[in-house]
Formats: C-alpha cells, sequence, structure tokens
C-alpha cells in the first residue's frame, strides 16, 4: 500500500441518527515509514432531535473538531443505497450540512461503503468485523480505542485515503 498524502485526516460514516467520525493523523517514523495515528474517534448522537436541531448540532461539532484537530482533508462515506425516498433525503440533508461545513475549511473526497472496505481490507465484501480487525493491524496500536461500528466505520473511511487517495474532490 502507497501512501499518497501526509496530514490530518477526517472521516466522516454519515448517518441521520448518528455520525461518526475518526481522526487519523498520517506521519513518518524514525525510518520515513508511514504510520497512521489515530488522534480522535466518536459518534455525534442526533437522536431525539428535530431535523432542524439534528443540522445544526452537526454543524456545530464538525466544527469544533475543526478547530481543535485542524484536518487537511474531509473523507465521507457516499450514502450506498436505501429503499425509502424519506430516508434518502433526511441523509442529503446531512451530507450537505457536512459539505458545506467541511468544505469551508479543507478538501473532501468520498468512497462507497464497498471502495472503503476493498481498500482497508482487500475485499468489498468483508464485514464490519473483519474491517475493524484490519484497522487495528493497520493504526499505531498506542493510539487505540475505538468505541463502536460507526466510529470504526469512519475511521476506515479516513484510513483510505491515506491507502489510496481518491483522484478528485466532490
Amino acid at each position: 500500500m502507497v501512501v499518497k498524502r501526509q496530514g490530518i485526516i477526517l472521516g466522516i460514516d454519515p448517518g441521520y441518527v448518528k455520525t461518526g467520525y475518526g481522526i487519523v493523523e498520517v506521519y513518518k517514523d524514525g525510518e520515513e515509514k508511514e504510520r497512521y495515528r489515530l488522534i480522535s474517534c466518536g459518534t455525534i448522537r442526533l437522536d431525539n432531535l428535530s431535523c432542524s436541531a439534528k443540522l445544526f448540532k452537526l454543524e456545530q461539532t464538525l466544527l469544533a473538531l475543526v478547530k481543535v484537530y485542524r484536518p487537511t482533508i474531509g473523507m465521507v462515506e457516499d450514502v450506498f443505497m436505501a429503499h425509502n425516498p424519506q430516508t434518502i433525503i433526511k441523509l442529503g440533508k446531512i451530507l450537505g450540512v457536512i459539505q458545506c461545513t467541511l468544505g469551508k475549511h479543507m478538501e473532501i473526497y468520498s468512497y462507497s461503503p464497498l471502495a472503503v472496505r476493498k481498500i482497508i481490507t482487500s475485499s468489498g465484501r468483508a464485514t464490519k468485523i473483519e474491517s475493524l480487525a484490519r484497522i487495528l493491524e493497520i493504526l499505531d496500536p498506542t493510539s487505540v480505542v475505538i468505541s463502536g461500528l460507526d466510529t470504526s466505520d469512519a475511521i476506515a473511511i479516513a484510513l483510505s485515503y491515506a491507502l489510496k487517495a481518491p483522484e478528485q474532490p466532490d
């Protein structure tokens, strides 16, 4: 695997009830080998809020993450499929806030869930647990404290950029 860029990457796993985030630093160790350090991760809980309150909370939390960690790249998972049109509309609002908020501070890229899993595990059909196991192998072991699958998905999204940067921003 070839690292395309160094710096701090903010990975986002968008969701209407909870949105996961993972902040990964790509750096070189003393032997000039690429390493990946988990700086922060978590879940932005949006349940039990009105639509406008969800969007406001998401925006404010993202702005706080940008202010504290100063990521240079945003990596957002594409919405893959929803059978309910209302779900697509709700996720579209979440993605709009993410794009507008982060787009003022950094370039934003995206991959589908299938592409993320393929980059992380070499199999687009890998389970979330297989993806998490591979993340734990990739990350600097002194930096790993992961809480939940939304968080691990967001970390995988950030790492997918570090391991194979997309051609162009969204």
